[in-house]
């Protein structure tokens, strides 16, 4: 019984000392990719990523990808490297693939991998799918969905969007204010703004323009033309 404990923990030793060595390779192969990167040698940012990725770096499908993407301009052993990234369960991979499947008009596409980086947790897919399904599919109650998916993650751009759909396109003002206020609350950077307007254009309710307007000039105190819209409206 004690030779086996014993051989058990030798094994475990070993096992250890085995991870903590790769563990050292890797993060010296990473600052190695950094440094090539940083001297425009993409071809060997691959050649090293190529390396990292057969040790075990899960990410380096998406590094590679994104050299032939953006440095080599090779779009089809991009598609390739992205692929593998997604076989790997990599949501940025799939993420990105959707992209580059976007700016080709591929929308099918694009929605299929977007999806597929959602369902491998990439944070960024749902607010992405509310835009390709609104501005590219047409899909507006699809763009909906998504849009609620993408703030139940705490993501400020779907309630924003929301807003502007429902505001635009949907001319459902109280639910565009909803969205708006909404935004707002998660620190969108647009949402006070735009709800100055709809509560000026729209719903024609001018103190709640007012003090939103006045909320805007708070970050932006050098904006004359709110500083004029607030002075009209106070003259009403």
């Amino acid at each position: 019984m004690k030779k086996i404990i014993l051989i058990l923990t030798l094994l475990l030793i070993t096992g250890l000392c085995a991870n903590q060595d790769r563990n050292a390779t890797l993060e010296g192969m990473k600052q190695e990719s950094i440094q090539a990167y940083k001297n425009g040698q993409y071809t060997k940012v691959i050649e090293i990523e190529s390396k990292a990725f057969k040790l075990g770096r899960k990410n380096s499908p998406n590094y590679i990808a994104s050299m032939y993407r953006y440095k080599l301009l090779d779009h089809d052993k991009a598609i390739m490297w992205y692929k593998i990234g997604v076989e790997h369960n990599n949501s940025s991979s799939a993420y990105n693939l959707a992209t580059l499947y976007q700016t080709y008009e591929s929308f099918k596409l694009a929605e299929e991998y977007y999806l597929k980086s959602n369902k491998l947790g990439g944070k960024s897919a749902p607010y992405a799918l509310g835009l390709l399904y609104k501005k590219k599919l047409k899909n507006y109650p699809k763009a909906i969905e998504w849009y609620k998916k993408a703030v139940d993650i705490g993501d400020a751009n779907g309630a924003y969007a929301l807003g502007i759909l429902y505001r635009t396109e949907k001319r459902d003002y109280k639910e565009a204010e909803k969205w708006f206020i909404k935004a707002l609350k998660m620190k969108h950077r647009n949402a006070p703004y735009n709800l100055a307007r709809l509560y000026e254009n729209d719903l024609k309710e001018y103190e709640k323009a007012i003090d939103v307007y006045k909320y805007f000039l708070v970050s932006h105190p050098n904006d004359k033309e709110v500083k004029e819209t607030i002075k009209r409206l106070e003259s009403l």
